[in-house]
């Protein structure tokens, strides 16, 4: 993947093979977690160092998809959630990038 310039997807594979013991991320895990606070997973199967919205936003489809999600949630009930959800990990100041709550 590396010298297709596939330098993410290689970093990705890099890290899930080296999760130790073995897991199998099944379509029940899934389901479970999807209901579930993601606080609540297990620390060592996250990793937030390797895909960056810097790089996801270099694709038209998340493009897309951001542009919907700022037309539909881009409310003042949207913001004060977003806020308040927010607060409860931190100084939400801190943490949102202005060009979210624009």
């Amino acid at each position: 993947m590396d010298k297709m310039n596939w330098h993410t997807a290689a970093k990705l594979m890099r890290h899930w093979f080296s999760i130790s013991p073995a897991f199998e991320f099944t379509e029940k895990i899934k389901r479970d977690l999807l209901n579930e606070s993601p606080e609540l997973i297990d620390s060592q199967r996250i990793n937030v160092d390797i895909v960056k919205m810097s790089w996801a936003s270099s694709y038209k489809r998340v493009q897309e998809g951001i542009e919907k999600l700022r037309m539909t949630w881009n409310s003042s009930r949207g913001r004060g959630e977003l806020k308040e959800k927010l607060a409860k990990i931190g100084d939400y100041k801190k943490t949102v990038h202005k060009d979210w709550l624009c």
